[in-house]
């Protein structure tokens, strides 16, 4: 089944300047991860959320792009990925403010309030 939003994430992914052996490996689990979160059960849903949080920043955009999707587990579970994954985060979320659609407002700032009260995994290992 070919989703649009999915298929929009694909050619991002696939448009990115540095295509390292690393960072297309990032980019597959990436992939993988958000055919989960999408597709999967409540469970898978939950590994796969916990799979881009492990991903970290190569995760963000996909992350983001969750943030207005139709099913309220999705953008649930993407939102608390983006407070996890913390500092890369930041910046995409910040330009949400601007957006047109209420939900991806809302959410983004949410993100970003609980950024500032929790300790994320990014900002605890320079610490």
């Amino acid at each position: 089944m070919n989703h649009p939003k999915r298929s929009k994430l694909l050619k991002r992914l696939q448009s990115e300047k540095d295509t390292s052996a690393v960072q297309e490996n990032q980019l597959l689990k990436v992939w993988s991860a958000v055919n989960k979160l999408h597709y999967g059960d409540e469970s898978a849903q939950l590994r796969a959320a916990w799979e881009l949080i492990k991903i970290g920043e190569y995760a963000v955009p996909a992350l983001i792009e969750a943030l207005s999707d139709d099913q309220q587990s999705v953008w649930r579970l993407a939102s608390a990925a983006l407070v996890k994954i913390g500092e890369p985060a930041v910046n995409p979320l910040i330009e949400l403010l601007g957006s047109e659609n209420e939900q991806v407002r809302l959410l983004a700032a949410g993100a970003l309030h609980k950024m500032e009260r929790e300790p994320s995994r990014a900002t605890a290992r320079s610490g």
